[in-house]
C-alpha cells in the first residue's frame, strides 16, 4: 500500500491539478450482463481495481480468489472505504450524506496498518475537502445517462464477511514489464487494453505480462467503451494482431445501455 504521507501528497497534487490520478466512483460497465454471461465460480481472478465494483462482483459470484491491480495507488484506499460502507448497507459513499460517511469512518475498527492509513486518509479528506469532489472522476451516472444503478446488486453482509482479510493489491502499470507472485484463471482488464490503441510496444508488453500471469487456458476479459463500430474494429484489429501469437479472440455482442445500441459489450483473449 502506498505510504499514507505519499497518498496525502498525491491528493494535494490532484487538488492543485498537478496530477490526474483520480478515483473512479463506480463502474460505468454493464457488469450485470457480463456476470450473467460468464461463470467465474471457483476461479482464481486478477482484476483491475478501479472503483472496486468489479472486485466485489467477482467475490459475490463466488470466485475462489480475487486479487487486484491498478496504476492508481489511491484505488486501494477507496476499496477500504467501500468495504466499510457495506457495514451500513451502503454501496457508494458518494450517494449518501457526508455526515453518515464520516460517522462510518470514525467508528470503524481497523485490523491492520493498511486500514489504519485508510481511516486517517478518508477522515482527513472528508473533514477538509471542498464541494467539488476533486478526488473523483465523473461517471456515466453523473452525466445522467440512462444506465441502471441496479447494475450489480451486492449481498452486503456476505461481502463484509468475505473481505475481512486485506486485499492483495499490485500497484502497477500493466503496460510495463511486471513480476507477479501468483497465477490466475482469469484476468479482468476492463477497457485498459483499448487505452493503448495503436501503441505496439505497450500491447506487446501487456500481452507478455498476461501470458505470464495466466494459467493454461486462462482468459483475459475486456470490456468495450468505443461506441463507433468502425473505430472499434480498427483498434480491435490492431490489438488482435499484437495479442494473436499467444491468445485466441472472441467477442460478445448485445444491447449495451451505455451506447443505446447493439455493440460488443465484452471480448476475451484465451491463452493458447
Amino acid at each position: 500500500m502506498l505510504d499514507l504521507d505519499k497518498a496525502l501528497l498525491l491528493v494535494d497534487d490532484i487538488q492543485k491539478r498537478k496530477s490526474d490520478m483520480r478515483i473512479y466512483q463506480k463502474s460505468n460497465e454493464y457488469l450485470k450482463f457480463i456476470f450473467n454471461d460468464i461463470d467465474v465460480a471457483d476461479k482464481d481472478v486478477l482484476t483491475v481495481l478501479a472503483s472496486a465494483d468489479q472486485f466485489f462482483a467477482f467475490i459475490d459470484k463466488k470466485a475462489n480468489k480475487v486479487d487486484a491491480f491498478d496504476i492508481n495507488p489511491l484505488a486501494e484506499y477507496y476499496y477500504f472505504l467501500r468495504k466499510w460502507c457495506f457495514t451500513k448497507n451502503i454501496c457508494y459513499p458518494i450517494e449518501v450524506r457526508e455526515t453518515i460517511v464520516k460517522g462510518i469512518i470514525e467508528n470503524i475498527k481497523v485490523n491492520s496498518l493498511e486500514e489504519e492509513w485508510a481511516k486517517k486518509f478518508w477522515s482527513r479528506y472528508y473533514h477538509s475537502k471542498d464541494s467539488s469532489n476533486y478526488l473523483f472522476y465523473k461517471t456515466a451516472h453523473d452525466r445522467e445517462w440512462d444506465f441502471p444503478l441496479e447494475n450489480i446488486v451486492f449481498d452486503f453482509k456476505a461481502l463484509e464477511n468475505k473481505t475481512k482479510s486485506n486485499i492483495k493489491f499490485y500497484n502497477i502499470d500493466i503496460f510495463k514489464k511486471n513480476t507477479f507472485t501468483c497465477k490466475y484463471d482469469l484476468v479482468f482488464m476492463s477497457n485498459v487494453l483499448q487505452r493503448a490503441q495503436f501503441d505496439e510496444e505497450k500491447l506487446k508488453i501487456c500481452a507478455s505480462n498476461l501470458k505470464r500471469v495466466l494459467n493454461s487456458d486462462g482468459v483475459v476479459l475486456c470490456t468495450n467503451f468505443i461506441d463507433n463500430r468502425r473505430i472499434y474494429e480498427k483498434i480491435s484489429e490492431f490489438e488482435q494482431m499484437m495479442m494473436g501469437e499467444n491468445f485466441e479472440y472472441s467477442e460478445k455482442v448485445g444491447y449495451n445501455p451505455i451506447f443505446y445500441s447493439e455493440m460488443p459489450i465484452y471480448y476475451t483473449y484465451k491463452k493458447k
